[in-house]
């Protein structure tokens, strides 16, 4: 639903042609009915929309269920994915939590009561039109469509051939520091993946290659064991980019750890990147000060297969731990 769309993105004018082809405002008049039907849906969705708004959002949600995601309609689905809920206007909720943190009903209701801000009607055409001629100013990506999509845990690629692959690039989760079924509880709701609100939160159940470790000891054993995955596919000379913040209220860099998890698995160390940022004004709603606590940089460790042809490091990366 979120990747496939990317691979290959309709035109602009094929969006706005199957824009038009919505019957918006049409689900206003359910809206009733379908509260009386759907108690528990509507308790935790109705404190993020205006009445209207969650209308179009449920006629959205109802059209494109089954869509397939490389169509117009998968690529609508997505936008819309990353549009339910923020801070700014540019987002179909009222005020709240920035993207990629969607607050609970019960949080929710606790920002309403604090900001008080309009709770006005959004126009969902424009906002879809608008999010995806911002996706689309690159110029979009090269003809993806022969590319192949697995969801599999990160430790287990059997699905993938042996020494095939030139570059593995990822990112892991932290370590019980993000609820990710509870920051995407909306997104899974309109995908289809959760009924509710308490249903999305019985994802990790539902949904085991969903990593949740509780402990450094559990995060270092799970990323063991996708290194090794990694080690496995990756082609003699191939390249394996990590992308790790820090924990401990940013004393302790996951660099350090990654590195050395990869020389036990027999990768050889290249390079660690580091970018230091400085936050804008939605990292302080978290408590996140500049180069105080949080998560102030984005370090990602380069390793390399070895075998392979010779790679002339010298003049390419400045800090070479080989």
């Amino acid at each position: 639903m979120i990747v496939a769309p990317r691979l290959s993105p309709p035109s602009m004018a094929q969006i706005k042609e199957r824009l038009s082809f919505f019957k918006w405002g049409s689900w206003s008049r359910r809206m009733g009915r379908w509260e009386r039907k759907n108690p528990v849906e509507y308790g935790d969705l109705s404190p993020f929309f205006h009445k209207d708004t969650l209308a179009d959002v449920l006629m959205l949600r109802d059209m494109l269920c089954d869509c397939d995601p490389h169509s117009v309609d998968g690529w609508i689905r997505m936008v819309v994915m990353a549009i339910l809920t923020g801070h700014s206007p540019g987002f179909l909720s009222r005020y709240s939590l920035p993207p990629g943190n969607t607050a609970s009903p019960e949080a929710q209701r606790s920002i309403n009561a604090k900001y008080d801000k309009m709770f006005e009607r959004k126009d969902v055409s424009a906002l879809i039109e608008a999010k995806s001629a911002r996706f689309l100013a690159g110029g979009g990506v090269a003809d993806l469509t022969g590319s192949r999509l697995f969801v599999r845990s990160a430790d287990d690629l059997s699905i993938v051939s042996g020494n095939s692959v030139q570059l593995v690039m990822t990112s892991p989760p932290f370590v019980d520091v993000i609820d990710y079924a509870k920051e995407n509880w909306m997104r899974m709701w309109f995908g289809g993946v959760a009924k509710t609100y308490s249903h999305a939160m019985q994802a990790q159940s539902r949904f085991p290659q969903i990593w949740n470790s509780s402990s450094m000891a559990g995060w270092e054993d799970l990323m063991n064991a996708s290194m090794r995955e990694m080690l496995r596919i990756l082609k003699p000379g191939g390249f394996a980019a990590i992308e790790v913040g820090e924990i401990r209220k940013g004393s302790e860099p996951l660099d350090e750890r990654v590195t050395r998890l990869a020389k036990e698995v027999g990768f050889l160390p290249v390079s660690v990147f580091i970018n230091s940022q400085k936050f804008t004004k939605a990292a302080h709603i978290w408590g996140v000060n500049n180069q105080v606590k949080g998560t102030n940089t984005n370090r990602i460790v380069l390793l390399r297969k070895p075998g392979g042809p010779l790679f002339d490091y010298a003049g390419t990366f400045s800090d070479l731990s080989l």
